[in-house]
């Protein structure tokens, strides 16, 4: 069977101590995860990140430190399957929060996609993440921190 892959984009979002934003989904209490969303038709990966930030997280006033050279891919489990699509094809960019950047998780009150976020250490937040979108995540942070020697906090 061909898998079919939905356009994604996401974020790792880090502050200026290289710790890395998790964020809580709001319809699954102890689900974290990192600020993702889809690609829409003719939208640029970086264009698709600005905007998914402003929706999730209410700010795109980021740095855009680098992105990962290919997309990874991770599957849905099968009650999941959307629209044809068996997983998402993610094009991954390590971003640094502004300093004075301020976070709002209720900035489009039609979705909020996030009850909660804080700052965790890498090891942290690799021991919080679970589930089908884990090992997608754990290889973009070690890729990220093999290009970006010195940059996220383990």
């Amino acid at each position: 069977m061909n898998k079919r892959y939905r356009r994604n984009v996401a974020a790792i979002v880090i502050n200026s101590e290289g710790k890395v934003l998790a964020c809580e989904r709001s319809d699954v209490a102890g689900a974290w995860q990192i600020p993702q969303g889809g690609i829409e038709d003719g939208e640029d990966p970086q264009d698709a990140l600005v905007r998914e930030l402003e929706e999730e997280i209410g700010t795109s006033d980021v740095e855009i430190i680098g992105s990962l050279p290919a997309p990874l891919r991770y599957d849905w489990p099968e009650h999941l399957f959307k629209r044809g699509y068996h997983g998402q094809e993610q094009n991954y960019f390590l971003v640094r929060l502004n300093p004075n950047a301020k976070i709002d998780l209720s900035a489009s009150p039609e979705h909020i996609e996030f009850a909660a976020c804080c700052w965790m250490s890498v090891s942290e937040f690799i021991s919080c993440i679970s589930g089908f979108k884990a090992e997608a995540y754990k290889e973009a942070l070690r890729q990220f921190a093999d290009l970006f020697p010195d940059t996220l906090k383990e």
